[in-house]
């Protein structure tokens, strides 16, 4: 008995270990994508911002360019867009369309292109909320499977909202 289950020990490891070979041989064999690879800029704000109901306007200026975006929050059903932009260049991300209507908000905002110069302002109400320029770094990206893969280029900012103004006091940015 004890030799049947020695040798259903070695089996059951010999046989793990194959498994586990086959699994990595098989991870490694994997078509690699580059999916993740988007050219561009990324301009977001906080995960944490409340972004309360109103009406927006996005104002970007990229390298001396003017666009606009108009939305408003509650968004609209999902499936139906509640921004407008004057141009293809700017998308924003709508956050939220499923969920109760305080949690719906704006998310990411995407650039196409690589502006050297990009002056932002965002309002609720005609209330400037955030105020930035900057002119964005990118780097150059490769799928981290395939460094013979094509690569892309890509900027990412942190847009800062401008604190509320406590009693007597201007709104500052920060």
């Amino acid at each position: 008995m004890l030799k049947n289950s020695l040798e259903l020990k070695i089996q059951f490891i010999l046989c793990a270990m194959f498994l586990c070979q086959t699994t990595y041989a098989a991870d490694e064999a994997r078509p690699c994508t580059s999916l993740a690879c988007d050219s561009g800029m990324v301009l977001e704000v906080p995960a944490q911002y409340v972004w309360p109901h109103g009406s927006y306007l996005f104002e970007f200026v990229l390298d001396g360019k003017a666009l606009t975006c108009r939305g408003d929050l509650p968004l609209k059903p999902c499936g139906e867009s509640s921004i407008v932009c004057s141009g293809q260049a700017i998308q924003i991300g709508e956050s939220g369309c499923a969920l109760e209507s305080k949690q719906h908000g704006w998310s990411a905002i995407r650039v196409d292109g690589f502006p050297k110069r990009i002056a932002v302002k965002i309002s609720r109400n005609s209330r400037i909320l955030i105020s930035q320029t900057f002119e964005p770094q990118y780097i150059e990206v490769r799928a981290p499977c395939d460094q013979g893969s094509p690569s892309c280029k890509q900027g990412r900012a942190f847009l800062k909202p401008m604190v509320a103004p406590a009693k007597g006091k201007k709104a500052r940015s920060s």
